[in-house]
């Protein structure tokens, strides 16, 4: 079986295993080779479950936060493009 997903999808399920088990994954301390094996095979678990509502929740934050994040680029770049042209039309006009 092979799921393939988005780095950012990957790496919201490994914080949420992360972050469910703070006896096994203590913030205080440094992950072992170990540690981070069994991160990587809780969330290939996690990535293959079938009807899972959790997960389903997971990936619609995860398009959110993508859409939010390219939606907020375009404004920005928008607002630039926009502020060079009014730049240079003041420049046209006091010259």
């Amino acid at each position: 079986n092979k799921v393939e997903c988005s780095e950012l999808l990957a790496a919201f399920v490994a914080r949420t295993i992360l972050e469910g088990d703070a006896q096994t994954f203590a913030l205080e301390k440094e992950l072992t080779d170990e540690d981070v094996n069994n991160v990587i095979n809780l969330s290939v678990e996690r990535l293959m479950e079938r009807d899972s509502p959790s997960l389903e929740t997971i990936k619609m934050q995860v398009a959110f936060d993508s859409s939010h994040v390219l939606q907020e680029e375009a404004l920005s770049s928008s607002s630039s493009a926009a502020s060079g042209r009014l730049r240079d039309l003041q420049k046209s006009i006091v010259t």
